[in-house]
């Protein structure tokens, strides 16, 4: 009996020397999902087998298919290496240093990505600045699933993709992304962030039954790339500093591209950095094949949405409004005082725009003139003037003869060139 038993401790303490996490490992059931956790997966995605990982503080650092079995816990931060696929499998992922990154998808990775399978809950509380704080015992905003906590910055070389994952409770930068590749993000949640961004999309991005709602930053998501969007999508009922609504927010001309078609649960707020005016509407999406105009809303009550022609989602003015300033007239004449009936392709010509101030305004404003090719802008030309009011003046500017084509012309009242806030409804040849 006496052997039995030493034997027995003889094979208790070599145990005890093993690493925890391959006695874990040993005793874990096989974890098998496809990457984005569907059962009737449509994305050709195949069964993967995730190994455990059992770290409460880093990351895997070798690619492979890896599921947390804790929470990940942080004062530096975590980075998501090339050709690592995590499944949080219900847990969070937070960073608690004082302005540190919680998660990092390095240049390097290639082809990389974050996933959940779970219903678990988490619990939020909400401060007064708007930011949702982990509260498990008595938060009262629920969240299903997993969570990270903080800030997170996307560069990957080639594809990221993160399914089923709610990105909450950032006082900073919210996601932003930076990458030379694809980014995709499929029935994710970004709620409870403040700072300047929920999404700060100034490369690719596809979001795919995803709702942003709930944050108090600048703009809930900055598009300044190429932006695309499919199935229920909300990205509505996010407010500013000040109160004020702020969602999608379109920067450089961008447009929003239906890459798969809307459902009927999809809302989008929507604003540009263009300013629309009655005849010159803002385009917010590319073509349709189908009027989405419904899905869309204005953040600004100044404006409306209106379905274009080919189904273009457009941004226009509810209404025309009283400018300080009216352009009476453009025209295009020569050195010798003709006047052209198109732009002339051979030889330079005058600008000649005739205003007139109908209303009182203090200080200088901008008349502007400027150029384009096919949308593009060739030159832009203005001239700063005080005008009493009731006054009217014509002004010229000269255009050069240029070996880039002009196609169109427009004229432009401007408070400041920083700002153009329009004083005149523009007109064009």
């Amino acid at each position: 009996m006496k052997k039995r038993i030493s034997t027995l401790l003889t094979l208790l303490l070599a145990m005890s020397l093993l690493p925890v996490t391959a006695i874990a490992r040993t005793n874990d059931k096989p974890h098998t999902h496809t990457i984005c956790a569907k059962a009737d997966c449509a994305d050709n995605h195949e069964v993967k087998t995730w190994t455990a990982w059992d770290s409460t503080d880093a990351l895997p650092n070798e690619a492979g298919y890896y599921y947390l079995t804790n929470d990940i816990i942080t004062e530096n931060g975590v980075n998501v290496i090339d050709g690592v696929y995590i499944c949080l499998n219900g847990h969070i992922i937070q960073s608690v240093g004082k302005g540190t990154v919680t998660l990092t998808a390095t240049p390097a990775c290639d082809n990389c990505g974050l996933t959940d399978c779970t219903d678990t809950v988490h619990k939020f509380s909400e401060r007064e600045d708007g930011l949702w704080v982990l509260n498990e015992n008595s938060g009262d905003k629920t969240v299903m699933g997993a969570a990270i906590i903080g800030s997170m910055l996307i560069a990957s070389d080639n594809m990221f993709e993160m399914y089923n994952i709610n990105a909450v409770g950032d006082d900073g930068a919210g996601i932003f992304l930076y990458s030379r590749g694809n980014v995709l993000l499929e029935n994710c949640m970004l709620a409870g962030n403040n700072g300047s961004h929920a999404l700060n999309a100034i490369s690719p991005v596809e979001l795919r039954d995803c709702t942003i709602f709930k944050n108090r930053c600048d703009s809930a998501v900055r598009v300044s790339s190429e932006f695309k969007i499919g199935g229920a999508i909300t990205i509505c009922g996010n407010v500013n500093a000040d109160g004020k609504s702020s969602n999608l927010e379109l920067r450089e001309g961008r447009t929003v591209t239906i890459a798969e078609p809307l459902s009927e649960y999809s809302n989008i707020c929507v604003s540009t950095e263009a300013v629309p005016t009655i005849g010159n509407p803002i385009n917010i999406t590319g073509a349709n094949g189908e009027d989405y105009s419904a899905y869309f809303h204005s953040d600004n009550e100044d404006y409306k949405i209106i379905n274009g022609e080919n189904n273009v989602v457009q941004l226009t003015e509810v209404n025309p409004k009283t400018y300080p300033y009216t352009i009476n007239s453009l025209k295009l004449v020569s050195a010798g005082g003709g006047e052209y009936d198109e732009i002339p392709t051979n030889t330079g010509f005058i600008v000649d725009m005739d205003v007139t101030k109908i209303a009182e305004r203090s200080g200088q404003d901008y008349f502007i003139v400027a150029a384009y090719d096919d949308g593009t802008l060739v030159s832009l030309n203005y001239i700063k003037a005080d005008l009493p009011t009731g006054t009217s003046f014509s002004c010229g500017v000269n255009m050069p003869k240029s070996d880039t084509p002009i196609t169109n012309i427009k004229a432009f009242v401007w408070d400041a060139l920083g700002t153009a806030a329009p004083l005149a409804q523009s007109a064009e040849i």
